[in-house]
């Protein structure tokens, strides 16, 4: 075909000042990008609408805190959920967070919480002073947590996807969910982009996003790099010395409590 009519006006205009040979070589790298822009946008039409249960969250915040939280010992069809509490801390806009430990000391609990996926016995969540019920915190929060199980919808700014989609070596699926013979790898990459894409203010991650080949460990951490850069928050379970080099802050969870780290405010 002729290609859009963007593509079309601007052969046009290019052709009135440039040789025919550099009109026919911007002609065809013009299509090649609105041959993507086209799968791309067939991707998004797939995506499902908005997930049920989630609040739109505020465009701008400083402080997502954690107060006076317990959480019993709960055995849920998804996940086992350590005890863990009292728990105070809090999320500032613009950070990467390494949450230390293991899951069995509360660090999947903590993570739950903050997503809004269960609800704490005791203590409060509270977004810039303000309650923080379940459905704002799942909007407030992209969280990759089971890499076996990508996100329902990613309806984010898919301008970034042919980018992150290269970056992760993955090739441009033709419908959301993706086929599911895909490798474990694969699997795991293809969820850190789709939460990317989400583009919530909190990314959390699980501790699978940074088991990855070296290559894709960097790429995870430019990613981590530019969300920070646009004011997003990182939350990443995980004891990999890269990740924790170029967190803003390090917390641990041990025995189902938040113990300092030199130097590093809860």
């Amino acid at each position: 075909s002729a290609g859009p009519i963007w593509v079309r006006a601007i052969v046009i205009v290019a052709a009135s000042l440039h040789p025919a040979r550099k009109v026919f070589s911007a002609l065809a790298a013009l299509r090649r990008v609105g041959d993507a822009i086209a799968r791309i946008e067939a991707l998004t039409a797939t995506f499902p609408a908005a997930e049920a249960g989630v609040s739109p969250a505020p465009a701008r915040w400083r402080l997502l805190a954690v107060t006076g939280v317990r959480v019993g010992l709960r055995d849920t069809p998804d996940s086992f959920i350590a005890p863990a509490g009292p728990l105070d801390t809090a999320l500032h806009s613009g950070e990467i967070v390494a949450l230390t430990g293991s899951d069995l000391g509360g660090r999947r609990t903590l993570i739950h919480v903050l997503c809004g996926l269960i609800p704490p016995d005791e203590g409060t969540i509270t977004l810039d002073g303000r309650p923080a019920p379940a459905p704002l915190l799942r909007g407030l929060c992209g969280a990759m947590l089971d890499p076996g199980e990508l996100p329902t919808g990613v309806p984010g700014d898919m301008s970034r996807a042919a980018v992150l989609f290269s970056r992760f070596e993955l090739a441009l699926p033709a419908a959301w969910p993706p086929d599911s013979d895909l490798g474990p790898m694969e699997r795991i990459r293809l969820a850190i982009v789709a939460t990317e894409l989400m583009d919530r203010a909190v990314r959390v991650y699980d501790e699978s996003a940074t088991r990855l080949d070296p290559r894709f460990r960097d790429a995870f951490a430019d990613t981590l790099r530019e969300a920070r850069a646009r004011g997003r928050t990182c939350v990443v379970a995980t004891n990999d010395p890269a990740v924790i080099a170029i967190a803003d802050r390090v917390l641990r969870m041990d025995d189902g409590l938040l113990v300092p780290v030199a130097g590093v405010p809860l």
